[in-house]
């Protein structure tokens, strides 16, 4: 037992050195902006010097006490308690800190950016002068289009970021944030001097565009926006690198490529030559890619099929895979077959793509790890010649919180034991998926398990997409 508490102490000591400002070489080679929702996990060393008021003034007490006496035991205890006190606050605040953070976090890659910055703003009323949650507030400002607050944030970011390359980030926000406004001048001015402090292919890019053309050229689409529409996307493509060319035209994106090799997800489901579709007439060919932005550090999982010579695409869903900060996200059971589902005698058959979506985020401040893993279909037709959405639902959802078992059997544990914080926790929600001849598709729920939004028998193509 002494040799296993003193492996785990000293895997604590190279974990905490590792979350240093000090960043490794290999991030040279991420986006241009490295906000913490990307690239940071908040330390349990970044807590608040928290300060506790004892009752009946026992800090004024203690004070008298040490000075009266430093060696006196009445001395020693009120301090200890003092001492105590502190070590609680600072632990609860960092604890609120990681919730808070963790919660905008994943709204905000949700888009749903006015709630992320709501648990923002709480976890930066914890850590006021943090120039991380300062980058990740106005990046998220910035994608919301609320610009006056992005500016304001970054602004600070720069301001007591001690890290060239957070501030060299930041500046580079403050420079989208110009060239959103249309003052190419500033954006310009911003773009160089966050070059001056890290080079950066995307930032360079984006400063070469603004001083070769002037204009940065026409604007184009956050690629949330593509995978919010819950719909196909209709391209003049006709082959998968033609896709993914035109789909550049239309994202935002400093670095986008399509992937032909496996990057953080099964190597089975890498770029994938298009296959026939069997009994097809016009629907000839089916199939997926993935397309990596590199400054999210995200694949996008896309359905692609080719229907009377032209390709469409269907955004099915993304992982996010840094390599790092605890994170890791995978997909399995990616199928697709076809059925037909819609009667008509000229009817195509229509395609159904399943995947399962597996995702891990450990956080060694609170000594915890999350699971989720999702289920979704996706269902894709004809329609008055043309491909649809049908149909989009997730069939099955499990959440689990447990402990990661870092301090166990630790006396001097900085966490309460996961019994007291209610561990492990599970969470599941689903519904069985059935279709009929006459082209309706019923969603049942299962027993045992939170059933979805949305139960019955609907008509085929009439639903669109739905989650828990």
């Amino acid at each position: 037992m002494h040799a296993r508490r003193l492996t785990l102490l000293a895997l604590l000591a190279s974990l905490t050195l590792a979350c240093e400002p000090k960043q490794d070489p290999a991030t040279d080679n991420q986006a241009a902006n490295v906000t913490a929702s990307v690239t940071t996990a908040p330390s349990p060393r970044d807590a608040p010097a928290a300060t506790t008021q004892a009752p009946g003034g026992e800090a004024a007490v203690a004070a008298d006490a040490v000075k009266t006496d430093a060696g006196s035991a009445d001395a020693k205890a009120v301090t200890r308690k003092l001492i105590k006190g502190n070590e609680d606050a600072a632990r609860a605040a960092q604890k609120s800190y990681t919730t808070h953070l963790s919660k905008g976090r994943e709204l905000v890659q949700a888009k749903k950016y006015e709630l992320g910055l709501v648990e923002l703003e709480k976890a930066r009323s914890i850590k006021p002068n943090d120039a991380r949650i300062l980058s990740e507030i106005g990046f998220a400002a910035l994608l919301a289009d609320k610009l006056d607050e992005a500016e304001r944030a970054n602004s600070d970011s720069v301001r007591f970021a001690k890290d060239d390359k957070l501030k060299g980030a930041s500046l580079y926000n403050l420079g989208r944030v110009a060239q959103k406004r249309g003052d190419t001048a500033a954006a310009i001015t911003y773009y160089e001097r966050s070059l001056a402090l890290r080079k950066n292919d995307s930032v360079q890019q984006r400063l070469d565009a603004l001083t070769g053309e002037g204009t940065g050229g026409e604007p184009r689409k956050d690629i949330y926006q593509i995978f919010e529409s819950c719909s196909i996307m209709h391209t003049r493509a006709t082959t998968l690198e033609q896709v993914c060319a035109e789909l550049g035209e239309h994202i935002e994106a400093d670095s986008m490529t399509c992937e032909d090799v496996s990057r953080g997800h099964n190597q089975e489901l890498a770029w994938q030559e298009l296959k026939p579709v069997k009994g097809g007439k016009k629907l000839t060919r089916a199939g997926h890619f993935f397309v990596y932005v590199e400054q999210e550090m995200t694949d996008y999982l896309f359905g692609v099929i080719e229907y009377d010579g032209a390709l469409s695409v269907i955004p099915l869903t993304w992982i996010y895979n840094p390599g790092a900060f605890g994170i890791f996200s995978e997909i399995s059971d990616l199928s697709l077959t076809s059925r037909e589902l819609l009667a008509s005698d000229a009817a195509e058959p229509e395609l159904i793509y399943t995947l399962t979506h597996s995702k891990s985020d450990s956080d060694m401040g609170v000594d915890e790890i999350e699971r989720e893993k999702t289920t979704s279909m996706s269902v894709v037709g004809i329609v008055d010649g043309a491909p649809h959405l049908l149909f989009k639902q997730d069939t099955d959802y499990e959440l689990t919180r447990e402990a990661l078992g870092l301090w166990e059997d630790q006396e001097d544990s900085p966490v309460e034991s996961p019994e007291k914080r209610g561990l492990p926790t599970t969470f599941a929600s689903g519904a069985t998926v059935t279709f009929d001849e006459d082209g309706h598709v019923t969603i049942a729920p299962i027993k045992g398990k939170k059933a979805p939004a949305r139960t019955g028998t609907f008509p085929l193509g009439k639903l669109g997409c739905a989650t828990f």
